[in-house]
């Protein structure tokens, strides 16, 4: 069996950030491996920002992702 990730996106901005747009999977996975193996939750949101600019995800949605991962502990 594979790595288990979610995108996890509150119910309420669902019609802004569709769970299962493609763009986001790879980002995604690639922050919850990251944070699995120990990496600090900035540096893991800073690779999971590169990705989803990889991906063409645009500047604001990467910004306000980037935010979200970045400091959901902190909240």
């Amino acid at each position: 069996m594979g790595f288990q990730f979610d995108v996890s996106i509150p119910r309420a901005l669902r019609w802004l950030f569709d769970p299962a747009a493609p763009e986001y999977l790879k980002a995604a996975a690639l922050h919850d491996w990251l944070l699995s193996e120990g990496w600090d939750r900035m540096t893991a949101g800073a690779v999971f920002h590169n990705a989803l600019a990889a991906d063409g995800v645009s500047v604001w949605r990467r910004l306000v992702m980037w935010l979200a991962v970045s400091l959901y502990r902190y909240t």
